[in-house]
């Protein structure tokens, strides 16, 4: 929040989402929990104390994983045990398949290269490109990825 260009709308914002309007909004609205003692439950929800919670120590989940894992593949070679299903198999038209993916995938892409090489007004430009190469806040996330991407 310090370094940030508006650190004060920044701490405004933090405060009212801590705040017990914004909590109750996002209880009802959200379906989230909320810690905040002036929020209360929707009637007929579980309350949190009856819910199991998963322990936040990442070694003793690692090892209940690993336990469970274990316990499972034992028991899934138990004599009698049926042999799981095959799963069905559910045919798709790789037309209708592209179709609907082209858009998803064109929209955004052309929303970039639009953007790319257009300034805040639409005029065509490459200065973007420019700070692309010549910003450090840029070119360093740019090597990176090139990096990942030729390794």
């Amino acid at each position: 929040m310090k370094a940030g260009a508006a650190p004060n709308a920044a701490r405004l914002l933090q405060s009212y989402l801590f705040s017990p309007e914004a909590q109750k909004l996002m209880v009802d609205f959200g379906g989230l929990r909320s810690f905040h003692a002036l929020v209360k439950d929707p009637e007929g929800r579980k309350p949190l104390k009856e819910i199991k919670l998963m322990k936040d120590d990442p070694a003793a989940v690692e090892k209940q994983a690993r336990r469970s894992r274990r316990s499972t593949r034992a028991t899934s070679r138990c004599e009698g045990s049926r042999p799981p299903r095959p799963r069905r198999r559910v045919r798709r038209d790789p037309r209708a398949v592209r179709s609907g993916a082209l858009p998803l995938v064109l929209l955004p892409v052309g929303w970039l290269v639009v953007f790319a090489f257009s300034d805040r007004k639409g005029h065509p430009t490459l200065a973007n490109f420019r700070v692309l190469f010549t910003d450090n806040s840029f070119v360093d996330p740019l090597v990176t990825a090139l990096g990942l991407a030729v390794s």
